[in-house]
């Protein structure tokens, strides 16, 4: 009888029975997925800091026009209709 010999294409083992061959597929491909999904976690949480820093320089910048705006007029007006996407108006004034 003739031994057959399956080799996983992930470590280059050889197993006798195609279920070992499986099993070491399947934990390789588990391990390839949990660091592409880390992977994919670090990279939005960079993209989740670049955003606030840009919203917040947008926001310091709107809080500093809108300052001026009451020093020249006494008063501004902010409720807002957004046409494009229908959100509440989120920006915190400070004065």
């Amino acid at each position: 009888m003739k031994n057959t010999f399956y080799t996983c294409p992930y470590c280059n083992e050889e197993y006798g029975d195609p279920v070992d061959l499986a099993h070491c597929i399947l934990s390789f491909e588990e391990k390839k997925k949990i660091e592409e999904e880390k992977k994919r976690q670090e990279e939005l949480e960079l993209t989740r800091k670049a955003r606030e820093e840009e919203i917040e320089a947008v926001e310091k910048k709107l809080n500093g026009l809108i300052r001026a705006y009451l020093k020249d007029y006494g008063s501004y007006h902010t409720t807002r209709e957004f046409k494009e996407a229908q959100v509440p108006y989120l920006f915190h004034w400070y004065f």
